[in-house]
């Protein structure tokens, strides 16, 4: 069976991260707690789910993780602030998508071919990554 919409894949193990419409990671805290967040497929859409128990702040750095093979997805060739993990459409192309590891930082990059497609209020915040630099009108 076909998933509609993008499907979400670990780049390290090459897993289907996207289960009931969401993508699940684990994360990890600084102080060590651990736990899982779903995240929304729609690329701009920063709603993320967790259980109650595992609290995140606004402005926390967490590790995030395949919740698959347990790789660290951090970015390390842009930023240790963003994750990427990897993304397919309906007809078979391939996307890098990195996006922010930081709480309530709201940047996503969608990445196809040196082209970089931009999502989310603070998505300036690391365009000098991809060799460009913010776009003010």
């Amino acid at each position: 069976m076909k998933l509609k919409g993008n499907d979400y894949i670990c780049p390290y193990c090459n897993g289907h991260l996207r289960a009931n419409n969401k993508i699940i990671l684990s994360a990890k805290k600084e102080n060590g707690d651990a736990g899982l967040l779903l995240f929304d497929p729609q690329l701009g859409n920063y709603k993320v789910l967790n259980h109650p128990s595992f609290l995140i702040t606004e402005g926390e750095n967490v590790e995030l993780f395949c919740s698959i093979c347990h790789e660290n997805l951090v970015a390390k060739e842009f930023d240790e602030h963003l994750a990427k993990i990897k993304m397919t459409d309906d007809i078979g192309n391939e996307y890098d998508i990195l996006f922010s590891k930081v709480v309530g930082e709201k940047c996503t990059y969608k990445i196809r071919d040196g082209k970089v497609e931009y999502y989310g209020a603070d998505s300036g915040h690391y365009t000098n990554f991809f060799g460009e630099t913010p776009k003010y009108e």
